[in-house]
């Protein structure tokens, strides 16, 4: 098979960031989409329900479209689709609803770093965050997690160990990124409230507020030989 001819190219390339550290950033998330694409060419591609109803208009020739919705129709009677699912799928066909590019995760990156223009550190750390969040949902897009995947997704960061602040980080890298999505694309915030949901301590705030200890200054002596 001849996957040029289906993907349209044979040399990925994409922006490589500003700095060293924002284009090692994105190796990951470039490596990720190129497989994608790859995979979707050869037709192993996994993608969600809503994923593949948004792909309809694009895959179905005019002609079928009326035997496509009275697939749709079979697969919610049968329960493999939700009502609303299958209502979109038929506005889809008829053009009544149009279908928006699917978003990956360093589209959603861009789009924070373009609005906010962060420091390449705080770059790498969205990257790492959303990263880490996404092979947690194993969903291909960012618009296909839901707010149970982002409250689960606490839950287990939590119940990793890690220190509530450590965690309260993670979240509020997430909600900042699905905030940009939410204006963006007008879908759920599904990490409003969460970074605030984890609650310190009294103890804890008073560790985190200690100043910390200082190294004592060292005095060099000269010492002279005779």
């Amino acid at each position: 098979m001849d996957l040029r001819s289906v993907i349209g190219k044979a040399v990925f390339k994409e922006p490589g960031g500003k700095t060293l550290h924002e284009a090692r950033a994105r190796q990951n998330a470039f490596l990720q989409r190129t497989d994608a694409l790859i995979a979707e060419a050869r037709g192993q591609a996994a993608l969600t329900t809503d994923e593949l109803l948004g792909a309809l208009p694009g895959l179905t020739p005019q002609a079928e479209k009326g035997d496509m919705a009275v697939g749709l129709e079979m697969l919610r009677v049968q329960g493999l689709l939700s009502s609303e699912q299958a209502k979109r799928g038929f506005d889809l066909l008829q053009g009544i609803e149009k279908s928006e590019s699917l978003l990956m995760p360093e589209d959603l990156l861009e789009l924070r770093r373009q609005q906010k223009e962060p420091a390449s550190r705080t770059y790498v750390q969205w990257v790492k965050a959303l990263e880490a969040f996404m092979s947690f949902c194993q969903v291909a897009s960012p618009l296909s997690c839901t707010r149970e995947m982002a409250e689960a997704y606490k839950q287990k960061l939590l119940g990793r160990g890690l220190s509530k602040n450590t965690v309260k980080v993670q979240l509020a890298y997430l909600s900042g990124l699905w905030t940009s999505l939410s204006e963006a694309r007008g879908v759920a915030h599904i990490f409003k409230g969460l970074p605030a949901s984890v609650r310190l301590t009294s103890g804890e705030v008073a560790l985190l507020l200690r100043p910390k200890a200082q190294k004592p200054l060292i005095k060099y002596i000269t010492f002279t030989y005779y």
